[in-house]
């Protein structure tokens, strides 16, 4: 049976523009790449006022379906795009690595060629590109948060206006393992981001409050939260933006960060 192997509760926001375009897609039993974790670019505000600097970095996570990677290589402009593999079924790039000051600088197609094995049990490459067409005025305002609470059953978070935002809200992230990976060390991983609670009537608002369902977790799962803004356009891809991290744990009423009230 085909089995596409999916990160465990992590839910998955296809952001217009930045579509994976993959070959071997409707081949019997091919190794077939998809986009696990949206693939946009990061951007990154440093300072505030006419102190603010920005930069941005590629992000794209790919997963395997129909078999295993042994190699994954992405090149934007000829030149090679750092990434981690995460396992045989997940990859990554890592956008510390990546940081332009430029936002047409990081824009372009990025080309995705995987070396790996299909469920024939035969070595096998799959290739697919991603393509941002962004201008520098198309980048993110700032992001300040007027609010930013947690209170055992929901997140509360509001903002200044955010200049080309077309989506806002926040992130989750669960601390744990991914599959096929390093077991012993559960993290934080980019490539495991829940970003259905980003919406567009969310940045109209300015603000959302989000009920969080944690029934499915054991007391003392680790969550991260992050409050994000997102320039989205079918057009050019996707621009993120997001807060500083801040941290839940099942059955406290508070950020750990946050002095308990």
């Amino acid at each position: 049976m085909k089995t596409l192997h999916l990160l465990k509760r992590f839910a998955l926001l296809s952001l217009a523009g930045a579509v994976l375009s993959s070959c071997n897609e409707d081949v019997e039993n091919s190794l077939t790449l998809y986009s696990q974790g949206g693939s946009y670019i990061l951007q990154t505000n440093t300072g505030t006022g006419e102190s603010l600097e920005k930069t941005f970095a590629p992000y794209i996570g790919l997963g395997a379906a129909y078999g295993t990677f042994s190699d994954v290589t992405i090149t934007h402009d000829g030149l090679p795009v750092y990434g981690r593999s995460l396992g045989p079924y997940f990859y990554e790039t890592d956008a510390d690595y990546s940081a332009e000051t430029s936002l047409t600088d990081v824009s372009g197609t990025y080309s995705i060629v995987a070396t790996g094995i299909n469920e024939s049990g035969t070595e096998q490459t799959a290739t697919g590109s991603i393509s941002f067409n962004f201008t520098e005025e198309d980048a993110l305002g700032e992001l300040k948060l007027t609010e930013f609470s947690y209170d055992g059953n929901s997140v509360k978070a509001s903002w200044e206006e955010i200049e080309n935002a077309t989506a806002a809200g926040i992130i989750i992230c669960v601390r744990q393992a991914i599959p096929g990976y390093d077991f012993s060390n559960p993290g934080f991983y980019r490539i495991g981001y829940n970003l259905s609670y980003i919406r567009s009537d969310y940045a109209t608002a300015k603000e959302c409050s989000v009920s969080l369902d944690l029934s499915a977790y054991p007391e003392g799962q680790e969550f991260e939260i992050k409050v994000a803004a997102i320039n989205s356009q079918y057009s050019k891809g996707a621009i993120m933006l997001e807060s500083t991290p801040k941290t839940i744990i099942k059955g406290t009423d508070h950020f750990i960060e946050d002095p308990a009230e």
